[in-house]
């Protein structure tokens, strides 16, 4: 057994092992190539700072590492752990951090963020052996968007997203990683970003990725009308996508407001997930 960083890897090999680790998941993943490509563009996944377990050169577990980009707090973000299921109850994630907390600890990334589901038991107790503790609840809701009645004081147009677009005191104030500035902005080609001006005043946004049905962020100030300015924008969604079910993943359990919201135009909490942390100077493999 070889534990190595991923670098070099064929994404073809990549992929197929991805699939065969996550196809008795809770919620089943299979990715193609290209949606794995995006994942790794999305998350900025480094395979040179991911690792994985190789027998007889089948790559059988891994560690996908997403990073912070340069001028923000460095932090490692675990995209994604799988072990092929004949090989679990060996330890193999653990075995796999005492590889990969070393390489990030020599680059300055002390902070391992990851989501795991609640139900996952078996994951949750090998993360805690590794050393993280859960920060906070995060919902997974999806529906389909009910119409609304708007009025006339909102107008919709397109915007262009930036790093620094997140409105002061508004919904959705501390996004997970994958729904994060950087992570939206990185993957603009992919995203489609709204905005919501009253007297021309942009009073709130909301981002989405229409081909995957997939909505990022929505961000409503709230010293303005904010049911009337999220129904105008998920208005706006729901005429490019129709009647098709979307999601948004890793809300915040704490955001009360926004939650009653999608509760309100359809949406259904579908999986629950703790956000776990590590701080490496508190890490038990050290």
């Amino acid at each position: 057994m070889i534990i190595k960083t991923l670098h070099g890897i064929d994404i073809n090999r990549l992929v197929q092992s991805f699939n065969k680790a996550f196809s008795d998941y809770f919620i089943p993943i299979q990715m193609t190539v290209q949606l794995f490509l995006d994942k790794i563009k999305s998350e900025n996944i480094n395979l040179n700072y991911s690792v994985g377990v190789f027998i007889d050169d089948n790559l059988l577990g891994f560690i996908l590492t997403g990073i912070t980009e340069p001028g923000y707090k460095r932090v490692a973000y675990n995209a994604g752990t799988g072990v092929w299921s004949a090989y679990r109850g060996n330890h193999l994630t653990e075995k796999m951090y005492k590889v990969l907390i070393p390489l990030l600890t020599d680059v300055d990334i002390h902070q391992h963020q990851l989501e795991v589901m609640i139900q996952n038991d078996a994951a949750m107790k090998i993360y805690t052996r590794v050393g993280f503790n859960k920060s906070r609840k995060l919902l997974c809701l999806r529906g389909k968007i009910a119409g609304s009645s708007l009025k006339q004081n909102v107008v919709i147009e397109k915007i262009s997203f930036e790093k620094d677009l997140l409105i002061q005191n508004s919904w959705q104030p501390n996004p997970s990683w994958q729904n994060n500035n950087c992570n939206i902005f990185r993957g603009a080609g992919m995203s489609q970003c709204f905005g919501a001006f009253e007297n021309n005043r942009l009073v709130g946004y909301i981002v989405s990725l229409p081909e995957k049905l997939r909505i990022q962020q929505c961000s409503i100030s709230k010293d303005f009308d904010t049911q009337n300015i999220a129904n105008a924008l998920f208005n706006l969604v729901k005429k490019q996508i129709g009647d098709k079910e979307i999601s948004i993943i890793n809300v915040d359990e704490n955001d009360i407001e926004f939650i009653t919201f999608l509760n309100s135009v359809g949406f259904h909490v579908y999986a629950e997930q703790y956000e776990m942390v590590l701080e490496v100077n508190n890490n038990k493999l050290q």
